[in-house]
């Protein structure tokens, strides 16, 4: 007499988790001008392994939105992202901001990335390139 053992495999989930990336209305722009910054991905951390269905992951909260020219750094904003890791905000360009090359770039405190227990103080997310021009040249 023989039996049959079935051995039943839970699926696991593949890594799914994008990197926090921001995007910008426009790469240059006027002293006092306003723009508008996106932001995907922002998750408190990455869920990607396990068993399905896999939990909802919990948005970041308290997302600084910042200028960046030189060693000078200036939070615009600061936003929550929404239930689908997403932000819009619109912030406008410093009167005192130096006319040149500068970053917008988006700092969250304890943002942990990729693995439940790997976190960071605070983690900077991939600079974006924008151009602060004078008056009538954008």
């Amino acid at each position: 007499m023989g039996f049959l053992l079935t051995l039943a495999l839970a699926p696991t989930a593949e890594a799914k988790c994008a990197y926090p990336r921001i995007l910008l209305s426009s790469t240059k722009g006027e002293r006092g001008t306003m723009l508008t910054v996106k932001g995907e991905s922002f998750y408190l951390r990455c869920i990607d392994e396990g068993v399905l269905p896999l939990p909802r992951m919990e948005p970041a909260r308290k997302i600084r939105i910042l200028l960046k020219q030189g060693d000078q750094s200036t939070v615009l904003a600061t936003v929550d992202a929404n239930a689908d890791l997403q932000f819009s905000t619109t912030i406008t360009i410093p009167p005192n901001a130096a006319i040149g090359k500068a970053t917008f770039t988006a700092e969250v405190d304890s943002y942990r990335r990729f693995t439940p227990t790997a976190f960071g103080n605070i983690e900077t997310i991939q600079p974006v390139a924008f151009e602060v021009v004078e008056s009538g040249q954008r």
